[in-house]
């Protein structure tokens, strides 16, 4: 009996381990997200937040938001979504867009240089979701606590809206 319940253990706690190493082992693209995540660290870092009052205000910083994310850019427009473009930041190494949804949710653009590769992934952290498209010039993170499906129709959106 003492065996049995031993064995039953030691296979409980192998599968246990192997759950564990297997939700924790890095991800493809992981260390794109981590990148991507301390980016938008550091810009809410920074101390100048430029409000707007929309996209046709915005276009005026379109020339250093191309700067910041280090390629030609188009200032997105999602009003058509229910998005309002309502403030601007800029910092080390890219620059931040936030727009206000219809129902106060407030979704936020990371834009930065690329490291040259073609990469999409999504992750989540708590109710906080990120779509994460890159190009061979441009790294967009799109965040928000948004369902799935809805976050990344508006991060495809943007996306597309990006091309000058």
């Amino acid at each position: 009996m003492a065996k049995r319940l031993l064995t039953a253990l030691l296979a409980v706690t192998l599968l246990a381990a192997a759950t564990i190493a297997w939700t924790e082992r890095p991800r493809p693209g992981g260390e794109l997200i981590r990148r991507a995540l301390d980016a938008s660290t550091s810009l809410r870092q920074a101390q100048t937040l430029i409000t707007v009052n929309g996209v046709a205000e915005a276009r005026r910083f379109q020339q250093p938001l191309s700067l910041a994310a280090g390629a030609p850019i188009a200032v997105p427009d999602l009003d058509n979504l229910g998005y309002r473009l309502t403030a601007l930041r800029f910092g080390e190494g890219g620059a931040e867009l936030f727009y206000q949804g219809r129902d106060g949710e407030t979704l936020t653009l990371c834009l930065h240089p690329s490291d040259g590769s073609v990469h999409l992934d999504r992750y989540q952290r708590g109710a906080l979701r990120l779509v994460l498209w890159q190009d061979e010039r441009l790294t967009m993170t799109a965040s928000a606590e948004l369902p799935a499906t809805r976050l990344q129709k508006l991060a495809a959106h943007a996306y597309a809206a990006l091309q000058p």
